[in-house]
């Protein structure tokens, strides 16, 4: 049951939906501040990429447990 691809899409879909909420969060908060972004232009490049990243890859998931079932 643990190599079942459901089980492997359910993980999947978790861990990308938890690295949207580990890197999400603090920038939802400093724009409710009001602070603007503080890291730099590098750092704004790689939250984006990892962000878009795992919106796509949590939305393909989705797609694939939907085509599997």
């Amino acid at each position: 049951m643990r190599r079942s691809a459901t089980n492997l899409f359910i993980m999947n879909l978790a861990v990308s939906d938890f690295v949207i909420l580990a890197i999400g969060v603090p920038d939802i908060v400093q724009f409710m501040l009001n602070r603007g972004w503080v890291l730099g232009v590098i750092a704004c490049k790689m939250h984006r990429y990892i962000m878009v990243a795992s919106l796509y890859a949590s939305i393909m998931t989705l797609t694939a447990v939907c085509v599997e079932r």
